[in-house]
């Protein structure tokens, strides 16, 4: 049952309310959640967003498949205007001349993809919001201040040279971010925290080559708790790095290999950024009477294993960040359990702390996690089946971490039982084609082989497993 304090509303859910003497390792799982208890001020909080755009020599490649390029790259060979060049670090062919005119009109590249997807989602600011364009190849450069409202230049009009000029911003080639992280990080700093949402996005269609330092640069914003959004597009993209970032700092993580996917993750991040309901949320759970704090997890509205995780005395503790956007947070903890003499107990404590949105009043609330013991001959309890249901979709996305890991460290055996682990628990849960294709990732690894788009399409969509409960990939 759902109960409010201040701008939030939590709710409980114990996957069971007792356990029988002498079941072979017991736990309790406990669903917990935290979402608005109503709609923030009129016209939502203002926000100060600011758009790391990568704008290097991939992302200026023109989006072509298989067979358009073939054509384009046969009619730029009869025509000698096919040559050779470095760009990103690499050697590509690139379509000159009359051909190349001819190319450019009839396709677009994912830098003018993602420039008009951003004007039409950023038209819907109000007029108190602050958006900032940051521009990284091989060097960063402020494409545009939002918070200087007298300049000469507009959001719009930066966002339409850069899908009408294949030259602009002249920034280089490769894909370096760390420079344009500082920046950001010093823009973010110099606004203010309070009854403002912060945000950081960086989308990228290529791998990143100063990731420890733009790391080392984004710890600064890290610091001042502000979440960061990554969006990969393309094929080409680091999705691990880019999902680090975001598991890292309480942010999003999104492939978008389409324009349509382009707008629509621009457009769910733009509409969360000014229904703040929740600051600085702290989640301690402990055990009692014997118990202990297995593991805590969030579950929605992305799935995230928490990089770090803080023991305070007795009590282990994660940072969730703000609450923004209507659905709130989803987490799931974990208790196991010792052996209980029948008879009822409390055997764990989860406390909650936050600072409410619009009066900045520090809230904490404690949930105490009680299990009734029952004698050995009792029938076996009922079980919450959606509490289940959930731990399952969590133990899918478990196994796929697991997975990477392992063949991150060469561990390839290890890494395809993972992933045939995942599509068993997909198959019970009803997923037939969603488990077909960790079947065949499997496969893949084994004989290693690689298909970049079901890779990258299978990662974001097993992040979303607890809200995609009544969906199939496509």
């Amino acid at each position: 049952m759902a109960t409010r304090l201040g701008d939030v509303e939590l709710e409980f859910r114990p996957d069971r309310a007792a356990i029988v003497e002498g079941t072979q390792d017991p736990a309790i799982r406990l669903w917990f959640s935290l979402r608005p208890a109503a709609p923030g001020r009129d016209g939502g909080f203002p926000s100060t967003v600011i758009v790391l755009l990568d704008c290097s020599g991939t992302v200026r490649r023109l989006r072509l498949d298989s067979e358009e390029a073939k054509r384009w790259a046969e009619v730029a060979m009869e025509r000698s205007e096919l040559r050779a060049v470095r760009s990103d670090e690499r050697t590509v062919f690139q379509v000159t001349g009359k051909t190349g005119e001819e190319m450019r009109a009839s396709a677009r590249s994912a830098l003018s993809i993602v420039a008009a997807a951003l004007e039409k989602v950023a038209a819907g600011l109000h007029a108190d919001d602050v958006c900032c364009l940051i521009g990284f190849a091989t060097q960063a450069g402020v494409l545009y201040d939002g918070r200087r409202r007298l300049g000469v230049h507009t959001l719009q009009g930066v966002l339409r040279a850069i899908q009408q000029d294949s030259s602009f911003p002249a920034l280089g080639d490769a894909t370096n971010m760390a420079e344009a992280a500082r920046i950001a990080a010093n823009m973010l700093k110099s606004e203010p925290g309070v009854g403002r949402v912060r945000r950081l996005i960086i989308i990228t269609d290529g791998i990143i080559h100063d990731q420890v330092e733009s790391l080392r640069e984004l710890d600064q914003i890290r610091a001042e708790h502000i979440a960061v959004t990554t969006i990969g597009v393309g094929q080409e993209f680091d999705e691990e790095f880019l999902a680090r970032i975001a598991d890292s700092t309480g942010g999003a993580y999104y492939y978008a290999p389409t324009p349509e996917d382009i707008e629509s993750r621009l457009a769910a991040e733009f509409g969360s950024l000014g229904s703040l309901s929740a600051r600085g949320v702290v989640v301690s759970a402990r055990g009692q009477e014997g118990a202990v704090v297995a593991s805590i997890a969030q579950i929605g509205p992305q799935m995230r294993l928490f990089e770090e995780i803080r023991l305070n005395g007795d009590w282990v503790q994660v940072d969730i960040g703000d609450i923004t956007g209507t659905a709130g947070v989803n987490l799931f903890g974990e208790l196991s359990l010792p052996w209980l003499a029948v008879g009822k107990h409390a055997v764990g404590e989860v406390q909650i702390e936050w600072r409410d949105a619009e009066s900045a009043e520090q809230r904490k609330t404690t949930h105490t996690v009680q299990v009734d013991c029952l004698a050995a001959n009792s029938p076996n309890p009922t079980v919450d089946p959606e509490v289940e249901e959930m731990f399952m979709r969590l133990q899918v996305f478990r196994a796929e971490r697991a997975a990477q890991w392992a063949q991150e460290s060469g561990r390839l055996g290890a890494a395809t039982v993972r992933l045939r682990e995942a599509s068993t628990i997909l198959r019970r849960l009803g997923a037939p084609d969603l488990a077909e294709r960790f079947e065949q990732q499997a496969s893949d690894l084994e004989s290693q082989q690689t298909d970049s788009d079901r890779t990258k399409s299978l990662k974001d969509w097993v992040r979303r497993l607890a809200q995609n409960r009544k969906k199939q990939p496509e």
